[in-house]
């Protein structure tokens, strides 16, 4: 998991690129001729960084919940051998 920036990381940089996005959308209402194209360009770049950002977010969900079942196998296995070698002990009493 290590090529994986942490969900809150990526969580915040999501949320300032739409609270940047959010005041551009203002302020593109009151702007005019070259300044309205200039917060387009600003908002198409933002938006293929939103984009970019949420698909980091969903490999790094993706990667967590694949961490999260390596961890319970683990603990499943871990329990059926505690419980052969209890089973094994018994028998041979």
């Amino acid at each position: 998991m290590a090529k994986y920036r942490s969900i809150t990381k990526i969580s915040k940089d999501l949320e300032d690129v739409t609270t940047t996005m959010k005041k551009l959308a203002k302020d593109y209402g009151k702007a005019s001729g070259q300044a309205k194209d200039k917060i387009v360009a600003q908002l198409k770049k933002l938006t293929k960084d939103k984009q970019d950002l949420e698909h980091e977010l969903q490999g790094s969900v993706g990667e967590l919940d694949k961490d999260v079942q390596l961890q319970v196998d683990e603990v499943r296995n871990a329990i059926k051998n505690i419980v052969r070698e209890e089973l094994n002990k018994s028998k041979r009493k």
